[in-house]
Formats: C-alpha cells, structure tokens, sequence
C-alpha cells in the first residue's frame, strides 16, 4: 500500500505537464505566430533557451517544434508538427 500512496502524487504532476502541453498545443494552433512570451510562462522560456542556446523572440509555433525537438523531433519538411509522443519526451528531456 505504501507505492499507492505515493502515485498520487506523482500521478498529478503528469496530469498537470500533459494539460500544460495540451494547452501549447492548442495554442500553437489557433495563435502560431503570436509572441510565445505573450502566452508561455517566462520560466519555461529561459529553461529553453538556457538549454538550447537560443536568442531573440521566439513564435509559440517555434517554442512548440524546440521543446519537440528535444525529444527527437527532426523538423524536416514534410513531416508536419510534432506528435504527442515527442512533444512529451521533449518536455521530459533533460
């Protein structure tokens, strides 16, 4: 019983990321050109651009297709935007 007790937690952390990528996905979609400093959380930009070295505004589109290329997204032309899979593993990567 000792393991229940501690998937609760664990078990909305995840629900709380999965719903954050909902909502960037969703807003990649309907706002894709729009500042992503307009509608992301300032911590999450710096994290990205610490960790990937990147400088100037960012779209959220942009934001979305770095945060999957983390997570093995190649952004290759024809492949269209990045799946759930590897938006996920993307927002995972350390």
């Amino acid at each position: 019983m000792q393991d229940g007790k501690r998937l609760g937690p664990l078990i909305a952390v995840l629900a709380l990321t999965a719903v954050k990528l909902l909502q960037l996905q969703e807003l990649t979609r309907t706002h894709p050109e729009a500042a992503a400093e307009e509608h992301v959380a300032q911590r999450y930009i710096r994290a990205l651009r610490a960790y990937i070295k990147l400088e100037g505004m960012l779209s959220t589109r942009e934001f979305y297709r770095q945060v999957a290329h983390l997570g093995g997204f190649l952004g290759r032309s024809a492949e269209g935007d990045p799946g759930w899979q590897t938006l996920w593993w993307g927002a995972g990567s350390n």
